[in-house]
This record gives structure tokens, sequence and C-alpha cells, in this order.
């Protein structure tokens, strides 16, 4: 993972090119005088929301707008970014760059929800991504390394750098030993949280997150090469150099999720039956899609959509598939999410994506969806940002069922929700 929209597939830097010129918008630049991290009533781990602002400020409300606990106030002093929920949403994990000082300082700081048992640790540079391991005892990030290469790192107490390439994305094996990863856009490893890092394969195949399965014996990523010329996919079958596979630990193959062309997005469902994922249609416009959902023991492929789809995230129990999709054309796209319960799809009103959300997250929501969630803990309800009609960023939450209307519950640029401690 690169620490913005640098990544060098040149259609996801055409795709949000596309996102800034069409809807006008330009990140706010982020600028603080005074420190002060304020505390709240305690609050519920299994149902609360992290909201982060262009202000670089960041609070935890419930889901319906009260409660609201700010963990670094807007005019602070400091900068703070991604906030990211441990598994039991007992704590969370963000970065600071402290102003207040003639040379800023960065830290990795970690709060309870309510703001208490405040943490900071100094770091040698800003991370800008971060994911906790499934056992909830570390956190690994990504930060800049020396020589434009991304590091990737644990906080476990201290600091501490395993490995560095360009780009690298990672995914958690479920008893937090050990690591799976894609870098340099050729090579997928296994690396133990002690620093042993095995290759299981080289491959150029055209894809960024990898995923280890829930259940620990299973490894999704992309293997081939992507052909000479570009190409459509328009099935499980077509004939190209790539293709999404399911291995063993070792990088055996266990599934042939289907040939595809261009870059490929996937997700393997929690129970590990179904994996949903997606292809470039065409690399020199606007889009990601169509999205399409396998199911790995009989091979049947169902297609979600056939409209271009920017993200897509299982909800906590697998039986249904959040998704934001883009009509409209180049010129004038216009978003909407909408959920698939596996027949049919539900469409939930239109948004148009926040600066932060278009810029820093979408183009590595496949990296993001592994360790940020937009889905309720019960699956009952999504939250999500986006601009209001007058240009200002808002949260809202969505019910999936009764009233069709969101609920805009507070002002930011970015909104997560926690999941269950129970």
């Amino acid at each position: 993972m690169d620490p913005g929209p640098r990544y060098d597939l040149a259609m996801r830097i055409r795709l949000f090119a596309v996102f800034l010129l069409t809807l006008a918008i330009t990140v706010v630049a982020c600028g603080r005088t005074e420190s002060t991290v304020t505390t709240g009533a305690a609050a519920d781990p299994v149902s609360l929301l992290v909201v982060s602002r262009a202000d670089a400020s960041i609070f935890t409300i419930k889901p319906d707008g009260s409660g609201r606990t700010d963990l670094v106030e807007e005019r602070s002093g400091l900068v703070a970014v991604q906030p990211t929920w441990s598994p039991d949403g007992a704590r969370l994990v963000w970065t600071e760059v402290d102003h207040r000082s003639e040379v800023p300082e960065a830290f990795i700081a970690t709060s309870g929800p309510d703001g208490e048992e405040l943490e900071r640790v100094p770091a040698s540079v800003a991370p800008f991504y971060y994911s906790w391991s499934p056992t909830g005892d570390q956190v690994a990030f990504l930060a800049p390394g020396p020589g434009g290469r991304v590091d990737l790192g644990l906080l476990q107490g201290g600091v501490r750098i395993l490995d560095g390439a360009q780009p690298y994305y990672f995914a958690w094996a479920p008893d937090g030993r050990t690591l799976l990863t894609h870098t340099n856009l050729d090579t997928v490893a296994l690396l133990t949280t002690d620093g042993t890092l095995t290759t299981l394969i080289k491959t150029e195949a055209r894809f960024q997150a990898p995923q280890w399965a829930t259940d620990g014996t299973r490894l999704v990523f992309a293997i081939g090469s992507p052909p000479a010329t570009g190409g459509v996919r328009t099935g499980a079958f077509q004939t190209s150099g790539q293709e999404i596979v399911v291995t063993d630990t070792g990088g055996s193959i266990l599934h042939e999720i289907g040939p595809f062309a261009g870059v490929t997005t996937f997700e393997l469902s929690p129970d590990g039956q179904q994996i949903a994922h997606s292809a470039t249609v065409d690399r020199n416009t606007f889009n990601f899609g169509p999205l399409f959902v396998t199911d790995l023991e009989s091979g049947d492929e169902k297609t979600v959509t056939t409209e271009p789809v920017l993200a897509y995230q299982w909800s906590p129990t697998g039986d249904a598939l959040l998704y934001l999709a883009a009509d409209g054309g180049t010129d004038l796209p216009t978003f909407r999410w909408a959920i698939w319960d596996g027949a049919t799809s539900t469409s939930y009103g239109s948004v148009t994506p926040t600066p932060s959300f278009a810029t820093s997250y979408l183009p590595f929501w496949d990296q993001y969806s592994r360790s940020h969630r937009m889905w309720a803990p019960d699956g009952s309800a999504f939250t999500y940002s986006g601009l209001t009609e007058t240009g200002e960023p808002a949260v809202w939450v969505q019910a999936i069922e009764g009233d069709p209307e969101p609920s805009q519950v507070a002002s930011g640029d970015l909104v997560f929700w926690s999941p269950d401690s129970g």
C-alpha cells in the first residue's frame, strides 16, 4: 500500500483524477494551535462510530449521533488521522503529528473509545495505515520508508520495523503470528512477526491486497501475468493471463476463481464459502466493475451488478454484500450505496464521497476493507460519509429495514463502525 493515490496502475490514477475533476473538490489542509484530549461518559464498544474530520479532529459517537467523545479536538495543535478500531471494539489507534514544536513530532496513539488509557508512542515517521492483529494484542502499520519505499512495522509496546517494499499490501493470519504480503507488484510471501520471510510465489498479476481466510487454512491472491493487450472480463472462464486463486497456506491451489483482464479486487465472505470479485472492464475509462460472487464449492458465479463498482464489503454474518456503484458515465457520474442479498440489490440513494474518502481510502479499499468496517455489528445498518447539498462533509447511518432515508448523525469526513465485542 502506498501513502497516497500514487499506485502505478494507470487505471486507478485515472479513476481518481476523474473523481477530483468531476466533483471539483479540494482536500482541506490541516492546521493546529493547541492541545487537548477530552473524555466523556463510558462508551459502549458494541455500537459506536469513530469519525474523523479534515480539520484533523477525531471523536466517537453513538449511531444516533449522541454521546460524542472527543479524542483529538479541533485546534489542538495535533494533526490526527487514520483512526482504526481493535477487533473487540475496546480500543482505537491513530496517527498524531504534533505541530507545537519547531520540528513536528509523529506519534502512534491508542486509547479506549471514551479516551481512557491514552498512550502515545513516538514514531520516526507518521504511519498512514493500521491493521490490528485478529488477537488484538499488536498493530501492524505502513509508513513512509527510506528511498521511497513503504515500511511495514509493528506496534507491540514499542515500534518495530519488519519489512519494506514499494508498494506494500498485507493480511493477518487469524492467530496473529504471520502476515500474508504482496509487495513490489510481483511477490506473494509469508512474514512472521519475528521477521522471517518466506516467498510463496512470484506473480505479476494486477491486484493489491491479499486475504487470509478466517479459518486460517486458506489464502487468496492472484497469479499470472497481465496480457500484452487490454481485455474485458466477461465471465469466469475467459482466456487471460491472470487468475484469482484460493490456496492452502503453502501456496498450493485449491480453487481457481476464473481468469480476468485488467486489475482485480476480491473479498472472501466471513464463512469462507463465497468470494466477491471485480475486475476492470476498460482500463481507459472511469470504472472498476462489474461485480461478481462465486461459490467456492460449486464454482457457480452470480452477477451482482454490471455497473462500475468502486468498493464492496461483506456483512459481518456474510449474508449480504454492501457496494458503492457509479452510473451516469465519465462526464457526470453519480454514486450510490447498495446491498445485494444473494439474489437482488437494494439501492439507498446517491452520495458524493468526501475528498478524504475518495482520495485516501477508495483507491486502496481492498486493503481497508480487511481492517475498517462500515457495517453495524449485527448487520442491521451501515455508515458512510459524503458531501451534503451545500458541499459540507457529513456522516450518515442507513438502516437496512424500516426508514428508507439515511440519518445524518454528525459532521465528518470519514466514519467507521466498531466491531462487536461480544
